[in-house]
């Protein structure tokens, strides 16, 4: 890894962050397709998932949320689906709300490590 494991896994989550932010509002909205949500948030689970073990306790800490939050969306929409249902073909309601929670958190941990910040998550 880089000089700084810490600076490249932001660097790495500021690349991802906005992937992991896509399909936010449109959980909020409607019932969605769980496997495709999965989809979605594969790149950026990864990258937290990663960057879980950098050397910024506060940085860590956030990856590690943000991986869990991940990994809970895939928990709703498997609870949510009905006995029998076809995950590809049946839409699940999912709360994206740890979610952005934890992407606002990993924001906030590696605001002074990145150039650029995103937006907060409303």
């Amino acid at each position: 890894m880089a000089a700084d494991p810490t600076g490249a896994v932001c660097k790495a989550y500021a690349a991802s962050a906005s992937d992991a932010r896509t399909p936010i509002s449109a959980m909020r909205e409607q019932a969605v397709l769980g496997p495709f949500i999965a989809v979605i948030e594969l790149a950026p689970r990864q990258v937290a998932q990663q960057g879980a073990s950098a050397g910024d306790p506060a940085v860590a800490a956030a990856m590690a949320e943000l991986a869990a939050a991940i990994d809970g969306l895939d928990a709703q929409a498997k609870a949510a689906l009905p006995p029998g249902a076809d995950a590809t073909a049946t839409p699940v309601r999912i709360d994206p709300t740890r979610l952005a929670a934890a992407l606002d958190a990993a924001d906030k941990a590696c605001a002074s490590r990145t150039p650029t910040s995103v937006p907060p998550t409303r």
